[in-house]
């Protein structure tokens, strides 16, 4: 059995990095796609507007494990051509931060190494983001589980409504075609409307949805009924 290892700062802080760097990745692709719908550059929006109507119409689910194959066949072919693995930036970075913990415990304490004020300033800096990281999720967690609870009871009606209508259409209309629609309609949204405001409607209605932190926040305030004493009493009856 793997014993659990303690708490330390340096393995805290690039496991920190770890995760940043691979969400740095997605980040990535999401601002490629937000280029692309906000037509930043026309020839890229275009063809990547084409490509998509293509795979769009074309796609089958058998080619899904294809993608996956070339993936694997294209490392493959760079590892048979170089004769080692192909190292990615993530790693090369990965490799920069072991580096520098294997620099710091080997530098004299009253020399480079960092003071224990920026030690537990980076820790701080790691630890709110996790916290703040936990809050938004425990937040959309809530805010979904509080849609179909009828917390707020326009908005619970609404969404059913919205799952009735949808559970109509794609019993009518392939799934194929919906999904061409919102690409068109994604697509065409700067150029129907330059000053558009991009957005998601899901998470648009979900984030009127309150959480449970704020359901106890502005809850309504129920009226305080004090009992009188019989003291109390008494002085009323003298003053009357």
């Amino acid at each position: 059995m793997q014993q659990e290892q303690r708490f330390k700062r340096s393995i805290f802080v690039k496991n920190v990095n770890r995760v940043k760097l691979m969400l740095f990745g997605i980040v990535e692709v999401i601002r490629f796609l937000n280029s692309c719908f906000l037509w930043e550059s026309t020839l890229r929006s275009i063809t990547s507007f084409i490509v998509f109507l293509v795979i769009t119409y074309t796609f089958e689910f058998y080619m899904l494990p294809i993608a996956l194959l070339i993936l694997y066949v294209k490392n493959y072919v760079i590892y048979a051509l170089t004769g080692r693995q192909m190292v990615t930036k993530d790693e090369d970075e990965i490799e920069e931060i072991e580096d520098d913990d294997d620099d710091d415990d080997k530098e004299d304490k009253g020399e480079e190494k960092k003071s224990l004020k920026e030690k537990l300033q980076a820790v701080q800096d790691a630890t709110a983001m996790i916290q703040n990281i936990l809050g938004e999720v425990a937040s959309f967690g809530e805010r979904c589980k509080n849609t179909f609870n009828y917390t707020v009871p326009f908005l619970s009606w609404l969404a059913f409504l919205v799952l009735v209508v949808a559970t109509i259409v794609l019993y009518f209309i392939p799934v194929r075609y919906l999904i061409m629609a919102w690409g068109i309609n994604k697509f065409t949204k700067k150029l129907r409307n330059p000053h558009a405001v991009p957005n998601n409607e899901i998470l648009d209605f979900i984030s009127r949805v309150p959480d449970d932190e704020e359901k106890v926040m502005y809850r309504e305030l129920k009226p305080m009924f004090v009992d009188l004493t019989d003291s109390d009493k008494k002085r009323k009856k003298k003053r009357n």
